[in-house]
């Protein structure tokens, strides 16, 4: 089974920065790790391909199962790249997930009819149980024993029950950075080459309730994130592997645990690599 995960091209400009898709890039290791091989990540933000390369190389792939990401301020353009999808070959099962879909299931499948599922929450054991539940068979039966996923029945909105999240992050892989060209990610936090620098995530939620922000609702104000040897483990690779040496750490507190950041930078210290990195925070976690 070919699996394809799409993210068309986003806002850029001169001083615009850029780093992957980083549900993608986890959801892929799982699925290899679980016997799937024929991964494909189409980037095209980073690859510079204009809409009409991005629809060759769909074609050219030719996937089974064809996954995208939404957030609220790209969503028509995800529905559009999925109403493509489906031109091209309408037996391409078309899968969507992110932030939107998974807060407003009902909403997006009911405006966009090709999009053939929603994964609610987490990707990685949802996508990996649908994909699978498709390979055997394409029988209803069997994919509404999937947990964390919706569609339409016509016109009737379906939802499966909802999926717990994964509690122990260091049991998921390490993110597969192999289907991205980590050399075209960049980034302008830093006083250095652009190219340098990379964004990088090692916890998920947040417990607070901001009224401008979706993370509490999205992670039921919880927080989870992998241990500090994990989290110097992956920058260990982007710095050596990649040139990567300028990181932004995308957690969405990264203080949330005072042991754990305490831990990360003993860590840090003692695999000797020579970085930089930025965090975020809330004023009262300082």
């Amino acid at each position: 089974m070919k699996i394809l995960f799409i993210d068309p091209s986003l806002r850029t400009g001169i001083a615009y920065k850029y780093t992957p898709n980083s549900g993608y890039l986890y959801m892929a290791a799982y699925l290899k790790e679980k016997g799937f091989s024929q991964i494909k990540i189409i980037d095209n933000t980073a690859s510079g391909f204009s809409w009409e390369q991005m629809i060759r190389e769909i074609r050219d792939f030719g996937p089974d199962v064809a996954a995208t990401s939404s957030v609220a301020p790209d969503i028509y353009k995800r529905m559009l790249l999925m109403k493509e999808i489906k031109r091209i070959d309408p037996s391409i099962t078309t899968v969507i997930g992110g932030r939107h879909a998974s807060l407003v299931p009902e909403e997006v499948l009911a405006i966009c009819r090709e999009i053939d599922y929603a994964v609610i929450g987490e990707g990685e054991e949802t996508f990996f149980e649908l994909v699978n539940a498709l390979k055997i068979s394409f029988e209803r039966p069997k994919i509404e024993k999937v947990r964390g996923i919706a569609w339409m029945s016509g016109d009737v909105f379906c939802r499966t029950e909802a999926r717990d999240f994964i509690q122990d992050l260091d049991a998921l892989p390490m993110p597969d950075y192999s289907l991205v060209p980590v050399n075209k990610y960049k980034a302008y936090d830093f006083p250095d080459n652009p190219y340098r620098a990379m964004g990088v995530t090692f916890s998920r939620g947040c417990r607070h309730g901001c009224i401008f922000c979706q993370e509490g609702i999205f992670y039921n104000f919880r927080e989870r994130s992998r241990g500090a040897e994990n989290m110097v483990a992956e920058l260990c690779l982007l710095n050596r592997k990649y040139g990567k040496r300028n990181f932004i750490i995308g957690d969405n507190n990264f203080f949330f645990d005072k042991q754990r950041s305490l831990k990360f930078l003993s860590e840090l210290k003692k695999s000797g690599i020579k970085i930089n990195f930025g965090i975020l925070t809330r004023l009262d976690s300082l």
